[in-house]
C-alpha cells in the first residue's frame, strides 16, 4: 500500500515538473532577441507612463498650493 502511494506522488510530481519544465523552456527558449528586446522596451515604456504620471500629479498638487498661497489661503 505505501509503495503504491510513494509510486502515485512520484509520477504526479514528475508530470507537474515536466509542464513546468516545458513552460519555462517555451518561455525563454521561444523568444528570440529582438522578441525579448521588444519585451523590455514594453517595460520601460510602461514604467515611463508611470512615474510621468506620478511627477505630473505631483506638479499639479505644488501649483495648486502654489496658487492658494497666492490667493491667500493656508492650503
Amino acid at each position: 500500500m505505501k509503495d503504491s502511494v510513494t509510486n502515485a506522488t512520484v509520477a504526479a510530481s514528475g508530470k507537474v515538473a515536466a509542464y513546468a519544465g516545458s513552460s519555462v523552456a517555451m518561455v525563454f527558449g521561444g523568444l528570440s532577441i529582438s522578441e525579448w528586446c521588444a519585451v523590455v522596451g514594453a517595460l520601460v515604456a510602461v514604467a515611463g507612463l508611470f512615474v510621468n504620471v506620478v511627477f505630473k500629479l505631483r506638479e499639479e498638487r505644488r501649483r495648486e498650493a502654489a496658487f492658494l498661497h497666492m490667493l491667500g489661503g493656508d492650503g
